[in-house]
């Protein structure tokens, strides 16, 4: 309900929670939001935090410990967009 408020301005989010339940969440409720992640390629989202340059009424999703679908691909971080981290591809 706060993130659809738009009379109060953006409504962030900001965790300790390693799993997706958050996003899950948004997705069910067609709620877009901005988490630092690139556009993914294959079942890969690169971070990039320039994505976190505000463009529209949606929320920042900021994981401050990280989360389960987070790991390093080829020296950077990025996250799975499938349950299995371990054969996702670009």
């Amino acid at each position: 309900e706060a993130v659809r408020d738009q009379s109060t301005g953006p409504c962030d989010i900001f965790t300790l929670n390693h799993d997706t339940l958050i996003e899950r969440v948004l997705a069910s409720e067609s709620i877009p939001y901005i988490d630092g992640f690139e556009k993914p390629t294959g079942d890969v989202a690169m971070w990039k935090p320039k994505p976190f340059t505000r463009t529209r009424h949606q929320p920042l999703l900021l994981k401050l410990h990280g989360s389960i679908d987070w790991w390093l691909y080829k020296n950077r971080l990025a996250k799975a967009l499938n349950a299995d981290v371990q054969h996702a591809h670009r």
